[in-house]
C-alpha cells in the first residue's frame, strides 16, 4: 500500500534540510570541543538525545573551546542560537 509505505518514509523521518550546521571538532571528542563560525554573543546549549540538559548554557564571548570532561559520555546535540539563527551539531563524546 503506497499510503502505508509513504507514511513509513516520509511523516515519521526528521527533515534536517532546515538545519544550518555547526562545525564541532574533535568528533569524536574526550575533553574538549571547538566551535567554529559561532556568532559573538550566541548561547549555546547541550542536551543528550532525549532533549535533557547536559551542562548549563553557555555563553560565546569570543571564545571558542568548550571543556567537555565533565560530561556524560555518548551523543550529545550541541545548538548555538543567536539573532541571526540556530546552528546544530550531534556530536559523540568518548
Amino acid at each position: 500500500d503506497n499510503t502505508v509505505e509513504q507514511f513509513c518514509t516520509n511523516e515519521m523521518s526528521v527533515d534536517e534540510t532546515g538545519l544550518r550546521r555547526l562545525q564541532a571538532v574533535p568528533n569524536p571528542a574526550t575533553d574538549h570541543l571547538f566551535l567554529t563560525d559561532v556568532p559573538p554573543g550566541a548561547t549555546v546549549s547541550v542536551t543528550d538525545l532525549l532533549g535533557r540538559p547536559v551542562c548549563a548554557p553557555i555563553h560565546m564571548d569570543g571564545q571558542d573551546r568548550i571543556p567537555t570532561a565533565d560530561w556524560p559520555r555518548g551523543w550529545v546535540v550541541v545548538r548555538a542560537t543567536s539573532d541571526s539563527g540556530t546552528l546544530t551539531a550531534r556530536v559523540l563524546l568518548h
